[in-house]
């Protein structure tokens, strides 16, 4: 797996033949969905941006990462992985 400021992804031979999904969603996020014998496997790769970004950059990668879940189909097994750089503020207590 791959994290830049400028690009997300995942790297490799062996996903380009087991997943039947490959979707960079942003700079900052990618989707790759990959077949397995028992259900399908989605993963979703983030790299969120840093306090120094601003507030519009912050807003737009919490609504990719959401709708990227949206969009996981029933049934699969989602694993959400990466760099979130996570912030808490009092109003979300």
């Amino acid at each position: 797996m791959a994290c830049q400021e400028w690009q997300c992804g995942f790297t490799g031979k062996s996903l380009e033949r087991l997943s039947d999904r490959y979707e960079p969603i942003s700079d900052r996020a990618t989707v790759v969905r990959l077949n397995a014998k028992l259900r399908n496997i989605t993963l979703i790769q983030v790299c969120g941006p840093t306090t120094a970004a601003t507030e519009e950059k912050m807003k737009r990668f919490y609504q990719d990462s959401s709708q990227a879940v949206k969009q996981v189909p029933n049934g699969d097994m989602l694993l959400a992985m990466g760099d979130f750089n996570a912030h808490w503020r009092s109003q979300d207590f």
